[in-house]
């Protein structure tokens, strides 16, 4: 691969990577009061297939259990299945129509990143279309 291809490979990465960190601290602490910690997230197994709620605090304490990530590697948190004890649960999101829980796409860039699989909505469609 040329070097600039690289390059603007690498930048690409790196903004989807923060966009995704950014998204989490909102859902974790925005979205009003509360201190955001007895909060549950959804959370897909990629190992098993299984969702579950955890609170941020649990989440926290997790990350806190986990050996220091190289920030050069930009991996996505992997979390405790509590249906098949696997550290293989990512933080997903839940569909506001259907109410199902899915893993968003944040690599697909010709679609919105939380295209719900099952019903096809799309919050963040909705609210552009609104504005």
């Amino acid at each position: 691969m040329e070097e600039s291809k690289k390059q603007v490979f690498m930048i690409a990465i790196v903004v989807v990577c923060l966009g995704f960190a950014g998204f989490i601290m909102y859902k974790q602490f925005g979205g009003g009061g509360g201190d955001g910690l007895a909060e549950a997230q959804h959370l897909v197994c990629t190992s098993c297939g299984a969702t579950f709620e955890m609170s941020t605090k649990e989440l926290q304490q997790q990350m806190a259990d986990q050996p220091m990530m190289d920030p050069m590697m930009m991996s996505v948190p992997k979390y405790e299945c509590k249906e098949c004890g696997k550290k293989e649960a990512i933080i997903g999101m839940q569909c506001p129509q259907c109410e199902h829980v899915f893993i968003p796409n944040y690599n697909n860039t010709k679609d919105w990143y939380d295209r719900c699989p099952k019903c096809g909505y799309s919050e963040a469609e909705a609210a552009m279309k609104e504005e």
